[in-house]
């Protein structure tokens, strides 16, 4: 788990070239799947990422054996993570959030909540490491990974990690800031960035052997209490927050209503997700309460026996 941290390192630099946005024009219902993104620097980093991860997972299961090193179900949850990458940064949702308020808060919950839980479990960094050259794996594996493993005991120290997902979370969404970076292209990137990285670093925190399962629920807990209120704030608001002008009028809404339905975007299937979370993350705390069914079974045939006995 601890190399699991090299993933933000590789990942969020994979992240920067990945996150290029539409040319900024209104898109309608009718030219919508006209909209994907083919840009190179958007597939080339995603691609070069499940190639390196495919090339690490058939050599680890070449030397070790199918499912040993990285477990089938880490690879499954990478190529999930995956495939909500695909959705939110190359499907014609990525340029349909510069028309509409509510695709641009599904993007972003896409990189802030679904993905970075499935990049983590998928033990990027474990596959990538196998995928360098034989001379390489050594120096990965203890130089390389030392060196990670310093700066994330930084950023990943639980309340940390939970204070800059916040922050990002919180200081993107601010209208002047959510404004400048709809113009701006660059700062959408940054904006998109951190949304990625933060998160990838708050799951590490909550999934990492020296965080206490109790510390784990609690930082996921806080996240869907910050998150929450935050999407009530934009459900509530009594008028659009962010410069989107009457582009939502293209889907038959008004701007207030598109803002509305980014809201509940984010305090309902976004707090979904981190509450179903909590709940598996809570169940860690009490497993001695869950009891053994082998073990019960066995007292009963002990029981039985002794009164047969008798």
């Amino acid at each position: 788990m601890r190399r699991i941290s090299l993933a933000v390192v590789f990942w969020s630099a994979g992240a920067g070239l990945a996150l290029a946005h539409g040319d900024g024009l209104p898109i309608g219902p009718y030219e919508l799947w006209h909209h994907w993104n083919f840009d190179p620097w958007v597939w080339a980093p995603l691609l070069l990422s499940h190639w390196l991860y495919g090339r690490g997972v058939m050599r680890a299961w070449a030397r070790a054996g199918t499912g040993r090193i990285i477990p089938k179900w880490r690879v499954g949850c990478f190529a999930a993570g995956e495939a909500v990458l695909v959705v939110a940064l190359i499907s014609p949702l990525d340029p349909l959030g510069e028309t509409l308020m509510s695709a641009h808060m599904g993007q972003h919950i896409l990189l802030t909540t679904i993905a970075p839980p499935l990049l983590v479990a998928g033990a990027p960094a474990t596959a990538w490491t196998w995928a360098a050259p034989r001379r390489w794996r050594s120096w990965l594996a203890s130089k390389l990974a030392r060196t990670a493993r310093a700066a994330s005991n930084v950023l990943t120290q639980p309340f940390w990690a939970l204070g800059l997902h916040a922050l990002a979370v919180w200081c993107w969404h601010a209208p002047a800031a959510f404004n400048a970076a709809l113009a701006d292209e660059t700062l959408h990137t940054l904006e998109h960035i951190s949304f990625l990285s933060t998160g990838i670093l708050l799951w590490i925190a909550v999934t990492r052997p020296a965080t206490p399962p109790a510390i784990g629920a609690l930082l996921i807990l806080a996240t869907f209490v910050h998150s929450g209120i935050l999407g009530a704030v934009l459900t509530l608001a009594p008028a659009p927050l962010y410069a989107y002008g009457d582009r939502a009028m293209l889907w038959g809404m008004s701007p207030l209503a598109d803002q509305q339905i980014a809201g509940l975007l984010m305090w309902a299937p976004a707090g979904l997700a981190y509450l179903a979370a909590f709940l598996v993350a809570a169940a860690r705390i009490f497993p001695a309460s869950v009891p053994d069914r082998r073990a019960s079974a066995g007292i009963m045939r002990a029981s039985t026996s002794s009164r047969s006995i008798k």
